[in-house]
């Protein structure tokens, strides 16, 4: 197993059971999911969205970050 020295979610990440994406203040449930299904489904919103988080009692907060381009965990 390979070990990351940096907190973040990688494609096989399981979501959880309750995810939620909220995407500029609309909550789509993503539960169930990994994190490369979610991102099949809602890849374009996601970039498009002037805010989106997505959130799970599993991997908790999580902020996208349009510069970046990637997901950041909020503290």
């Amino acid at each position: 197993m390979k070990i990351h020295p940096y907190n973040r979610l990688l494609n096989d990440t399981e979501l959880g059971k309750d995810a939620e994406l909220t995407l500029d203040g609309m909550t789509c449930i993503v539960g169930d999911m990994t994190l490369r299904e979610m991102l099949v489904s809602h890849d374009h919103r996601i970039r498009a969205a002037n805010h989106a988080v997505l959130s799970s009692s599993e991997i908790g907060t999580w902020k996208w970050n349009k510069d970046r381009k990637k997901w950041e965990k909020e503290a």
